[in-house]
């Protein structure tokens, strides 16, 4: 089974090396202080993990706003999740040279349905926007999901669709943009999270043949902060 997780300090591309490094005190008080129901350290690995992100705490649940696409098949589901999450990557450093304070995290999901499967991306963040004009912000979603999530969010999204033109990936069409809570999106897959200025790898297993890198490398980011983590459920009285 240790075998399955690998947690190199770097990985090669054809563009160059990235970096990845343990997180350090000032990150960690960061993450407690601002992921809405906290993050715990393992004593021991935990499916490759070294942290836990909870996402339900008892009945308690953390909140999301997921980007839904249409139902798709199980035969293409795979290929839409991978096309999600490479274009997350490739949008990560655009996004960063916005200068954004704050969290902020996309992902993507995948969650059965009873004529297919639901392939999309979710979202999460907050943190201070004082720099902006207070009647000019978009805040749809602000009360819900955190101060400064919805012109967040907005912007990432822009980041995408524009990525999507550059690289020819396509992203799936919008639905829906809806707020859920964790236990309605399915299945999370964990990649990466903005903290400031800095990409935080979530991954469990990081290998060099995962064309991630590349895109990520290519984009001029060659740093990461490697904090392999899992969605936590815990009782209530934890």
């Amino acid at each position: 089974m240790g075998n399955d997780f690998v947690h190199p300090q770097s990985v090669k591309t054809p563009q160059g090396v990235i970096h990845l490094n343990h997180p350090d005190k000032a990150t960690i008080h960061a993450l407690f202080e601002c992921l809405p129901m906290g993050l715990r350290m393992f004593p021991e690995k935990y499916q490759g993990a070294s942290y836990g992100i909870v996402v339900k705490k008892g009945e308690q649940e953390m909140n999301f706003l997921k980007q839904q696409s249409p139902e798709v098949s199980k035969e293409n589901a795979g290929t839409i999740l991978r096309a999600n999450s490479i274009l997350i990557a490739a949008a990560l450093a655009e996004y960063l040279s916005l200068g954004r304070d704050g969290w902020f995290w996309p992902s993507a999901y995948l969650k059965q349905k009873q004529s297919g499967l639901e392939v999309g991306i979710f979202y999460a963040g907050g943190g201070s926007f004082d720099a902006y004009d207070n009647e000019s912000i978009l805040s749809t979603y602000d009360d819900a999901l955190g101060n400064g999530f919805t012109v967040r969010m907005k912007e990432f999204i822009d980041g995408l669709k524009a990525q999507s033109r550059r690289t020819g990936i396509t992203l799936s069409p919008t639905i829906g943009l809806d707020i859920r809570a964790r236990s309605q999106l399915g299945s999370l897959a964990f990649g990466f999270l903005l903290l400031d200025q800095k990409v935080i790898c979530l991954k469990t297993s990081v290998r060099e043949d995962d064309p991630i890198w590349a895109v990520i490398r290519s984009s001029g980011i060659d740093t990461l902060t490697h904090l392999p983590s899992v969605p936590l459920e815990l009782p209530a009285d934890t």
